[in-house]
């Protein structure tokens, strides 16, 4: 999840509102189920950027097993986790690639003095140290966790775990290619993936959802104990207590589907925040976002705004930034959709980003197809760091 730097979620988006949507499979689905992306890219990066262009093919992959079922006093239950397989990063420093921290080493060599009744004596000494490139370990089992307690006659649902709860990381924008943040904007690097406030929903924790009938809107609230904690073991940890650890969090917020009645329209909106966890000297992080899309007929329509007051709790002089996200998407047929996308990103001290991606899907059936160009001006907030991407994604569920 965190690997998807603050936006993750493992499960294909496929193509989205507006777009010929690839056959769905429920997160909350009863038994096994699944989803596979692989995809190829080609940047070009200036000068500027400080990197080189490159070719890179990538690969996700989910396993969900869920139950449902009902309670004796009446209620309904859902449980469920996920399992989530990303590739490695590859290690900048030798070009190589570990799928374990402990198959690599690093071997360092010293000679010490040792003075004997009659001489010095030099013996050379050897430490060896576990590499710690590998990152796939820590993403695989914080995904999807969750309990349901589900009361259907009042729209009442209370949610227990990890990644699971409607959050402030999804959006209402209509796409092609899933959340162009994610699925462009990671890829190059560029500040407007980081624009999601205390992002509580990737940390273990409980909340409420409240469905309002037929309004189509659902409220939500939610409580991490800790933010950025996806679960120590059951017995629990003494580093709790550290200074250190982050503090608690909260998000609370609305999704719309047929908002009021109205087809085709999604709203959304979500405010968080983490409480300062160093006293007298932090501040504490916050975040919002606010979107509206509406799909009518072959056309599709959406904007929404991410904003975040701080990237970190440490510091009370940290960088504000703000993401506005555009996007249009026509289905030419049942098969073929095209879309534009345009991320703008403003931050304090920095220049303004942008980022527009044009994409091209393409369904056929279990398997969809999406193509994209796409191009990045000013990455990162540096003057003439431009990023041009083409991109093919393969996605199928099961």
């Amino acid at each position: 999840m965190k690997n998807k730097l603050l936006l993750s979620s493992a499960l294909v988006s496929g193509l989205m509102a507006g777009s010929a949507a690839l056959a769905q499979t429920s997160y909350n689905a009863d038994g096994v189920s699944g989803s596979l992306d692989l995809h190829y890219r080609a940047q070009g990066y200036s000068a500027s950027a400080g990197l080189n262009s490159n070719e890179q093919m990538g690969r996700e992959t989910q396993l969900n097993i869920g139950k449902s079922g009902k309670l004796n006093n009446g209620w309904d239950y859902k449980a469920g986790f996920s399992l989530e397989f990303d590739g490695n990063a590859r290690n900048l420093v030798n070009g190589t690639q570990k799928a374990n921290a402990y198959k690599a080493v690093t071997v360092a060599s010293a000679t010490a003095s040792v003075t004997t009744a009659t001489s010095n004596v030099t013996i050379p000494s050897i430490s060896i140290t576990p590499s710690a490139d590998a990152t796939e370990a820590n993403s695989i089992s914080n995904e999807n966790v969750y309990i349901d307690l589900i009361n259907a006659a009042s729209g009442t649902t209370l949610t227990f775990g990890v990644d699971h709860i409607q959050n402030v990381t999804q959006t209402a924008v209509p796409q092609v290619m899933g959340n162009t943040i994610d699925n462009v904007a990671v890829g190059m690097g560029a500040k407007a993936t980081n624009t999601m406030g205390a992002n509580p929903k990737e940390a273990i924790g409980f909340g409420i959802i409240q469905d309002l009938g037929t309004t189509g809107i659902k409220v939500s609230g939610l409580y991490v104990p800790t933010n950025g904690d996806f679960g120590s073991t059951d017995q629990g940890s003494a580093s709790h207590a550290a200074q250190t650890q982050r503090n608690s969090a909260y998000e609370i917020g609305f999704t719309g589907a047929n908002t009021f009645g109205v087809t085709g329209l999604t709203t959304r909106a979500f405010y968080n925040k983490e409480v300062n966890s160093i006293v007298g000297t932090g501040s504490d992080i916050k975040g919002s976002s606010y979107g509206i899309g509406y799909v009518t007929g072959a056309f599709g329509i959406g904007v929404e705004q991410h904003k975040q007051n701080r990237i970190s709790d440490t510091t009370t002089t940290d960088l504000d930034m703000t993401i506005r996200t555009y996007g249009l998407t026509y289905a030419v047929n049942p098969q073929v959709t095209l879309g534009a996308v345009r991320l703008s990103t403003k931050a304090t001290t920095l220049l303004d980003e942008k980022i527009d991606s044009f994409q091209l899907g393409y369904n056929l059936g279990p398997v969809a197809i999406v193509g994209a160009y796409s191009k990045g001006s000013d990455i990162g907030g540096v003057a003439g760091a431009d990023i041009k991407e083409g991109a093919i994604r393969l996605s199928t569920k099961f």
